[in-house]
């Protein structure tokens, strides 16, 4: 049999939610930000309207997942980071959350890469023009503060477990 070169596995940063919808795009809003910088070929940077059942494949093939989204239950601007944990069944149907995608994961592949997810607290869901991509301006704040953030601890990669920890304290 021939061997396939080992390649490292990626960490891969899923931002998701609707730009059209004002503050909804937060998650994005920090993907186009950290997609600025250049990164090592193993950092996968994903930007997706939503959470999709495809996306499981990802999660269980990664060293490290961070899921970036807006929180309409935070007030707006506020930074919240916690850690995923796959929920007791994958669930499915319209709604699928990082838990069940992490329990999809396991599920399908045996495996899920730790989850770490950063919400920033969101207001303003109301649809705009769809190439207008306005942010409030707590969440615009929260949006390159969080994106500052991410990027020294994704520069950090040496300790890829460090990720992880820190969202768990």
């Amino acid at each position: 049999p021939m061997m396939r070169p080992s390649v490292a596995a990626p960490v891969v940063v899923l931002g998701f939610g609707h730009p059209a919808r004002a503050d909804a795009g937060a998650g994005p809003a920090v993907l186009e930000r950290l997609a600025r910088e250049v990164w090592p070929p193993e950092m996968e940077l994903l930007v997706a309207p939503q959470l999709l059942p495809e996306f499981s494949e990802r999660f269980a093939s990664a060293a490290v997942v961070v899921l970036v989204d807006a929180d309409a239950q935070q007030p707006a601007g506020r930074i919240t980071r916690y850690r995923v944990r796959p929920a007791a069944s994958p669930g499915g149907g319209h709604r699928w959350t990082a838990a069940t995608l992490a329990a999809l994961a396991v599920e399908l592949r045996g495996r899920c890469a730790p989850m770490v997810a950063y919400t920033i607290g969101a207001a303003d869901f109301s649809a705009s023009d769809p190439w207008e991509f306005s942010l409030s301006p707590p969440v615009a704040d929260g949006v390159d503060r969080l994106a500052r953030r991410l990027t020294r601890r994704l520069r950090r990669l040496g300790s890829l477990a460090s990720i992880v920890r820190s969202a768990t304290g």
